[in-house]
């Protein structure tokens, strides 16, 4: 049964192919694709380290109003940074995160790597490999998992370590979703000094798996939380994040000893949020509060350095398009991207959410909330609103909106025939540029 429902060609065959009318009509309505004109230019480019944290809550990271000190040495390279307050996971699942942020779409219900792992949409490994960039990952994880590579099988990596190559991993312990994070950090650490070496522009990516669900990357240096309080777990949490402040300190701090921090962008951001036994409940995957959406994104940019607080509505669909805009690089033309520069876009414009259970849509400064499970119409709503650095929702109220019910299901069904079909539609449209949405 499960062979069957992850099948591409029956969920080719249950999407429905729209032609160029109902396509324009229903991307117009839901306000899914803006323009934005990138303009390239012939000064240096500059390197890219690209950090997609494991499990990251605002809730409990220092930099993003948390109450505890969770990031005490980040916050020493405060005063290069750009914090972005407003800014969400798409889907609270790591692999549809990851496909947000490489490739500028939101993700179907179903991973990615199982229903169109070759999808014809470039990553930005394949953007920055054609603009002369050395591209490698890291990967804490298993690649094996959820067919993750599959998907980065026809990308332009030329080096993808993961637990079973990762450099030095012999030397530390295992962990329940992969090899100690002290051994990536090694190998990171090696890699950044040869690239100091070889003059090249690179494009690094790091995709830790701590601090994942059962947070037990014990190290007594960051034993400072109460793990034996009524919930153990938070504190478990805690200590992995300490642990995870460190690794990202360090590795900047190996970008300064190279002399490469002052010619390297940097954006750090998480996959999705985390529950902690709030309610009974432990992990992500399925909820859809703002509060779990709300994600961290860290932009170090040497060119724009000093600290700014940015409340620009944003999700991981925009990664992409943001970052070709700092590095001054030309999207693709005559491809689909749902993302937009977040320098460059509309305060205003819709941002839809999804999980196997719920959608939602974020309008303006209001969070609509569709619990599917739940029978009749209502939709829970949320205010968000904020101070400083500090993100605060609202308790959420019940409202009747058939405008934002109707476009929740639109957005599904666009969705899914977009992704599932997508090389039909690249066809469909290659002759003329129609709508925003081809760049």
């Amino acid at each position: 049964t499960n062979i069957l429902i992850t099948s591409p060609l029956l969920n080719s065959s249950k999407s429905i192919k729209m032609d160029k009318k109902k396509f324009n009509r229903l991307a117009e309505k839901l306000d899914l694709f803006q323009k934005t004109v990138i303009q390239s230019s012939q000064s240096k480019k500059m390197n890219l380290v690209f950090i997609l944290l494991e499990s990251s809550h605002c809730k409990y990271l220092s930099l993003f109003n948390g109450r505890d000190e969770t990031q005490p040495l980040l916050k020493k390279y405060k005063n290069r940074m750009e914090l972005f307050c407003n800014f969400y996971s798409t889907y609270p699942d790591s692999m549809h995160a990851r496909f947000s942020c490489f490739n500028s779409l939101y993700s179907p219900k179903e991973y990615i790597t199982y229903v169109n792992p070759n999808i014809k949409c470039p990553s930005i490994f394949e953007i920055l490999s054609q603009n002369g960039y050395t591209n490698s990952m890291f990967y804490s994880s298993f690649r094996t998992y959820t067919r993750f590579a599959d998907y980065l099988a026809n990308r332009k990596l030329d080096e993808f370590y993961d637990f079973t190559n990762m450099p030095h991993r012999e030397k530390y312990p295992i962990f329940a979703w992969g090899v100690d994070e002290k051994a990536s950090l090694s190998a990171i650490s090696d890699k950044i000094e040869n690239y100091s070496k070889i003059k090249e522009p690179f494009f690094l990516t790091y995709i830790p798996a701590a601090p994942h669900y059962p947070y037990d990357y014990k190290d007594p240096r960051f034993n400072k939380f109460n793990t034996k309080s009524s919930n153990q777990l938070l504190g478990r949490y805690k200590n992995d994040l300490l642990f995870m402040d460190w690794i990202q300190y360090k590795i900047i701090n190996k970008l300064q000893e190279c002399k490469l921090l002052d010619n390297t962008l940097i954006i750090i951001t998480s996959d999705h949020g985390e529950r902690l036994a709030e309610n009974g409940l432990v992990g992500h995957g399925w909820e859809l509060t703002p509060e779990l959406c709300h994600i961290p994104l860290i932009i170090i940019n040497p060119k724009n350095k000093g600290y700014k607080l940015n409340y620009i509505p944003g999700t991981q669909v925009d990664l992409l398009k943001t970052i070709l805009d700092l590095l001054d690089i030309n999207a693709p033309e005559n491809i689909i991207f749902q993302g937009t520069s977040l320098y460059k876009c509309s305060q205003n414009r819709n941002l839809y959410f999804t999980s196997g259970n719920e959608a939602a849509l974020l309008k303006e400064n209001k969070f609509y909330r569709k619990q599917k499970i739940k029978k009749g119409n209502a939709l829970e709503v949320y205010t968000i609103s904020h101070t400083d650095h500090k993100t605060e929702f609202s308790i959420p109220s019940l409202v009747i909106d058939p405008e934002i019910n109707d476009l929740l299901k639109d957005f599904d069904l666009f969705q899914e025939s977009l992704i599932l079909n997508y090389s039909y539609y690249l066809k469909l449209f290659q002759k003329k540029k129609i709508l925003q949405f081809i760049q």
